[in-house]
């Protein structure tokens, strides 16, 4: 019997993953926050109501480098309300696709 992965895990449709591609677009201030940093956090916001689907953080994270886009550090930044070293704060860097 061949294992087809976690049965927990949602996976987004093509459709739902370009859509999510449009709105981390329009950037975090068109959605509430306020300034232009994408971390695994507010994406995994933005996803719920989207998509209608609850990822974790961890899981968000896999989902965006799955899906090719890249991350960056930023200085003194923080995440999920957690300060951490500036080399371990992730936020969406850009769109690009590889």
């Amino acid at each position: 019997m061949a294992l087809k992965g976690s049965p927990g895990r949602p996976r987004l449709s093509d459709a739902q993953i370009a859509r999510l591609e449009q709105e981390l677009q329009r950037g975090p201030l068109v959605h509430g926050w306020a300034d232009q940093r994408w971390t695994p956090t507010r994406v995994k916001t933005l996803i719920g109501p989207l998509c209608h689907v609850s990822y974790t953080v961890e899981g968000t994270w896999w989902l965006l480098r799955r899906h090719s886009w890249s991350w960056r550090s930023q200085p003194g930044g923080c995440s999920s309300g957690t300060m951490r070293r500036t080399s371990e704060t992730p936020t969406l860097a850009s769109l690009r696709v590889s």
